[in-house]
């Protein structure tokens, strides 16, 4: 019963890294994006 339970608390933790990373990645790219549209209205004005 505790090997079970404790093999699914790591096979969620995992899920969660994992989720995790993919999250991080997004807002990496959505912060290069803000810097691109910061640069090109400073071009602007």
């Amino acid at each position: 019963m505790k090997a079970s339970l404790e093999g699914s608390l790591e096979e969620t933790k995992g899920r969660y890294c994992m989720q995790l990373s993919q999250i991080q990645g997004l807002i990496g790219n959505v912060e290069e994006q803000l810097a691109q549209l910061r640069c090109e209205m400073e071009q602007q004005s």
